[in-house]
């Protein structure tokens, strides 16, 4: 492999921000101490430890902060490349085969045709849909009729359209979302499966609803995110603004910062991380005390390959702050680590297992 290539490869798009949230939040006592372990030095806490080694321990924790970031850094670093030196077997390929998601899209016409998107300039009109492409997001420019359209993020995708009432909507990867041409009635209407994050234009006398099938999220102006996927509990988290969650007979009112949970006919209300919610959009994972299984859909997703973890550690959880735009042998890698776990891969399946 081209030297330069390696270079892009250990330093992507986005990383120096990142490197540099990683500096700013370590936990020196945490790292200097793993840091230590891995050298295998040992630090004597002993009254009786002689002058020379009090000196030593004095000189490793008065730079103990560029070691834990030079551990930081160089040990990763290590890692990636022996693995890019190194002679890949059949199992290593998968992981490495499995890039991070990029701008991508399907549209669904009124008419059944589909037509791919992704970053490229493209106007698109055909029925029930006048539409331009730029700079990976759709902008939806009405239509003469008023059709329904949908677009589909596959796995491995992201995608970001502004509809033609203003709203924009940005849609993680294997989400769908069904809009109109035009909006009309008393109401702007959508339907969501997956996840997408909502900034909906202000309109006083035409609330904008989006469905998720027996459940509904109404408001007139407002910012927040939702995640339902198939077969998951209904989460919705409001930035900013008011929204009314409706599921059958029950109707809740969320402010800022809350969140609604709906499985099933039960709803719950609770305070919201709103930073670790909105992680995705802005190109990051951000785990808060999230379970192994959860973690695994959202890394199937996003690399578009089937990650599973064994039922011995459905209730293991992880926290912690990772960049998208990582390999995922490295997002694999720190969560390994931290969880005490392994990974075991069988045909198209990787397992996290004890």
């Amino acid at each position: 492999m081209d030297i330069n290539n390696i270079i892009r490869t250990l330093y992507k798009k986005g990383d120096y921000q990142h490197k540099r949230k990683v500096y700013d939040s370590l936990d020196t006592d945490v790292a200097f101490e793993r840091f230590s372990k891995r050298i295998g030095m040992q630090i004597n806490t002993d009254h009786d430890v002689t002058r020379k080694n009090e000196s030593v321990t004095t000189w490793f924790r008065s730079y103990r902060k560029p070691i834990a970031v030079a551990a930081s850094i160089l040990i990763p670093v290590i890692i990636a490349t022996s693995v890019i030196f190194t002679s890949r077997n059949t199992d290593d390929e998968l992981i490495a085969s499995s890039m991070p998601g990029t701008s991508i899209a399907y549209i669904e016409t009124s008419s059944g045709e589909v037509i791919p998107l992704d970053s490229a300039s493209v106007n698109i009109h055909k029925a029930g849909i006048n539409a331009s492409v730029a700079n990976g997001e759709l902008v939806i420019e009405g239509a003469d009729e008023v059709e329904n359209t949908s677009i589909y993020i596959p796995r491995g995708g992201e995608y970001k359209l502004t509809l033609l009432d203003g709203t924009k909507v940005h849609l993680n990867s294997d989400s769908k979302l069904t809009f109109p041409s035009r909006f009309t009635g008393n109401s702007r209407d959508v339907e969501l499966v997956g996840e997408a994050y909502f900034e909906v234009a202000h309109d006083e006398g035409k609330p904008f609803i989006v469905h998720l099938g027996n459940v509904s999220v109404k408001q007139y102006g407002t910012r927040f995110n939702i995640n339902a996927y198939t077969g998951k509990s209904k989460t919705i988290t409001l930035v900013e603004g008011s929204i009314g969650v409706t599921s059958g007979n029950n109707e809740c009112r969320l402010t800022p910062g809350r969140q609604a949970c709906v499985s099933g006919d039960e709803m719950k209300v609770c305070n919201a991380d709103v930073d670790a919610v909105m992680g995705w959009t802005e190109g990051m994972f951000k785990f808060d005390g999230e379970s192994l299984s959860e973690i695994a859909s959202t890394l199937s997703r996003w690399y578009n390959v089937d990650v599973c973890v064994d039922a011995s550690l459905s209730n293991c959880c992880f926290t912690g702050s990772l960049s998208r735009e990582s390999s995922l042998n490295d997002i694999l890698d720190a969560i390994c680590e931290i969880t005490n776990t392994s990974i075991s891969i069988n045909g198209n399946t990787i397992k996290i297992k004890k």
